[in-house]
Formats: C-alpha cells, structure tokens, sequence
C-alpha cells in the first residue's frame, strides 16, 4: 500500500504573491489549518494541486491535478482545501486490502514469507522456543512461569520510515492453575526496554462468570514490572484477537506515533490507543506473561501477519 493522501477540511487563505502556470513554490498567506507535512490537496480558482511539501507558509505543489490544467494566478486569489474523487477511492482501496488476513499466512513488507527464524526469542528459559507450523503459521512456547514474568517472540524494525504490522494471534494452550495472564501484541523499545501494547487476558478455565477476559492497551517500563493499563474492553471469553500498529515517523521531532487497533473479526477495526513516543520503536513482536501462580507450557499461534510500508 502506498501513502496516501491527507484529508484537509475547511482551510481558507489566499496567495502571497502571483504565480505562472509552472510555478511550483506557492507563498501564502497563512498555513493555519494544513498538515505539517505534504500529500494533500488544494485548490486555486480552476486549477487543483497537490501539496508534497509544506515549510511555514511555503508550498511545494505539483500542478494541475484531477484534470485541472496549469495557469497563472493573481497575488490575493483564494487557496482552498478540497476533497477530490481520487482520494476515496485510494481509502476505498485500502480498505478492500485490510479485510481478514488469511489463516496461515505471514509476510514480510517485501512479500516475502515469514518463518520461525525471522523471529527472535527475549527473557529466555527452559521451554522458550518458536517453531513453524505445519499450515503456514508460527507456534511460540513460552517458559514455565511463576509470579511476574514474560517471554516474547519479537521482530526487529528499522526508524525513519512509516509501516503497519497487522497480525492474527491465539492463546493456544497451557496448564497451571489459573489462565495466562496475557497474550500480547507489543512494541519495545530496545534502548530502555519500555514496551506498550495491546494484550487479551482471556481467563478462559475462569471459575468466575463474571471475568471472562478483556482486551487492553497498556505499558510496561520493562518486560518484568506490573502492567499499566488504560483501556478495557470485554474479551468474551475469547482466547484470539486481530490487532494492528500503525508507526508514522516524525523527522522533525524524532518520535513516533502509534496508532493500536484491534478487531474481533479482521475485518471491522476499532482505535484502542494514540501513542507518542520519544524513543523509537525497534521491536514489535507476540508475548506470553504470567503475574500470578504458576504456569506451564504456555503456547500461542501466529494465525496470520501482514507487514506493510506506507
């Protein structure tokens, strides 16, 4: 999926000085209202341009866009925002792409396919291992555990750029005395260990009717303090869950922006958490904890995970 472009409502200003009709650096009068960077629209009398950069009051733009032809205009003349038909069909597009993963399937940003060695195990012990399934997916077993600890299958990203992760994943066995606490989809930033995620206590086994699970987003300073939690949602006694993690890098400020949704089908998606964050993300992968009891052989599926640049 490529990047598309920014929706701009209700900006009104004018232009700060004439252009020709090959101009490509328009001045105006104000940018209160516009993205802080490019990929938008605008229109100027009968002429639309896209916007590809944008610096204080200075435009980069690309020239009679959506059919529209190049001209000249006066100092003064109104630059407006506008919502053009190409926009809803790239969204409508994207959309179409962000149905239901396929069971079994796990990729790369580059297509490639996804095995247990493009994974790499953290808070290793006796019974940690990820393997490939024999359907295309990928089992992670987690240490036996006692009291607060956690075991992850992780992946390592780059910074400076802007991608999604969407992933399938399933609670798919243990044994012990109560339930896993968690089966989680985190970021960690490698440089401090800080993680934030969205995580499924299913309390599936649960004696009590009235806790059948639920779905948060939290933080952990580490991977072996208590969660910090924010959002609940009910998990319905479910032991699967879709969640996806759009990053957008800011160059300027160098942090990210995380984006954490999650979904009970894969196909219908809901927003559970906003994130800044100062450092930037270097891992993202699948995690088992346990904060309570005792338990042994935790496992959980990768169903399915779709890596993406935008």
């Amino acid at each position: 999926m490529v990047r598309r472009q920014q929706g701009v409502n209700g900006y009104t200003s004018t232009l700060n000085g004439p252009v020709t009709d090959s101009t490509t650096s328009w001045s105006v009068a104000s940018a209160t209202g516009l993205p802080s960077e490019g990929d938008f629209f605008l229109t100027c009398e009968d002429e639309i341009v896209l916007v590809t950069h944008i610096s204080g009051t200075t435009l980069t733009v690309i020239r009679g866009q959506a059919g529209s032809s190049a001209s000249a205009h006066s100092s003064g003349v109104d630059v407006l925002s506008i919502v053009i038909a190409e926009e809803f069909y790239n969204r409508a597009n994207d959309m179409a792409q962000r149905k239901a993963l396929p069971y079994g399937k796990c990729t790369a940003s580059d297509g490639t396919i996804l095995t247990s060695a493009d994974f790499t195990l953290v808070n290793t012990g006796t019974g940690t291992a990820v393997a490939d399934g024999n359907d295309g997916t990928i089992i992670f077993s987690a240490k036996d555990m006692t009291g607060d600890d956690l075991t992850g299958a992780i992946r390592a990203f780059g910074t400076a750029n802007d991608w999604r992760v969407t992933v399938h994943i399933e609670c798919t066995g243990y044994e012990g005395a109560s339930p896993p606490d968690h089966l989680a989809f985190y970021q960690r930033q490698q440089s401090g260990g800080t993680m934030s995620g969205l995580t499924l206590k299913p309390q599936r086994g649960s004696a009590d009717p009235t806790n059948p699970g639920k779905l948060t987003y939290g933080t952990r300073v580490t991977y072996l303090t208590t969660e910090s939690e924010a959002v609940v949602h009910g998990a319905c006694g479910r032991k699967d869950f879709w969640a996806r993690v759009t990053l957008e890098w800011d160059v300027v400020a160098t942090t990210d922006r995380l984006t954490w949704e999650y979904s009970w089908d894969g196909v219908h998606w809901w927003t559970m958490a906003i994130q800044e964050l100062a450092l930037a993300t270097t891992q993202i992968g699948i995690w088992l904890t346990n904060q309570t009891g005792t338990i042994a052989n935790m496992r959980s599926t990768i169903l399915s995970w779709y890596e993406e640049a935008l």
